[in-house]
């Protein structure tokens, strides 16, 4: 009981004393907590074949997506970027189809009521042929339809213009939605 008591206090001094040596360190610049995420939305192709994921590789830098095949992570993966935009998420809609949003920033600050900065816009990646398809722009994917693996159902965000515009109910109305045909990039009513 004697040497449990002298371990406990033991680990007690040791433990006290290694806790004032990390006070008197320096806190961790600010700048350290405001780096965006590495890496982010990782998604493995319906396929499992190829795996797609955004990453920013510095502090300053927008987001990038880069496209592997997951047979041999080793080799140099497909690279897109959106500039002057930067994207926001990646999903696959397919095996050989992504869907992507993005955004800009093209104004300073807020003009009007409820009217932010930045501009979005959704667009697919066809891996096949390599080519981009722009859906529209403030368009967001309301569903990737599972059971139909090449299409996407795709909603239009609601823009208010003025406080006499607002509808204290809309956030409860259903959006309009569109079926989208990735492939072919057409939409179907």
């Amino acid at each position: 009981m004697l040497q449990m008591l002298r371990a406990g206090m033991m680990v007690f001094m040791v433990t006290s004393a290694l806790g004032r040596v990390a006070a008197e360190e320096q806190p961790y610049p600010i700048e350290y907590w405001a780096v965006r995420e590495a890496i982010q939305s990782v998604q493995i192709s319906p396929n499992g074949e190829k795996l797609a994921l955004m990453k920013t590789e510095s502090r300053d830098g927008n987001p990038i997506i880069e496209i592997y095949d997951i047979a041999d992570l080793s080799a140099k993966p497909t690279r897109l970027a959106a500039d002057p935009m930067e994207f926001t998420n990646v999903s696959w809609v397919s095996d050989n189809h992504l869907v992507m949003s993005a955004r800009q920033k093209v104004r300073n600050k807020i003009e009007g009521y409820n009217r932010g900065v930045y501009e979005f816009r959704l667009a697919g990646y066809t891996l096949s042929s390599g080519t981009f398809n722009q859906y529209g722009e403030n368009f967001g994917i309301a569903s990737l339809l599972p059971d139909e693996p090449n299409f996407i159902l795709i909603e239009q965000s609601r823009a208010i213009g003025t406080i006499q515009d607002d509808d204290p109910f809309a956030a409860f109305r259903p959006r309009p939605a569109v079926s989208w045909q990735c492939q072919n990039s057409r939409h179907i009513d």
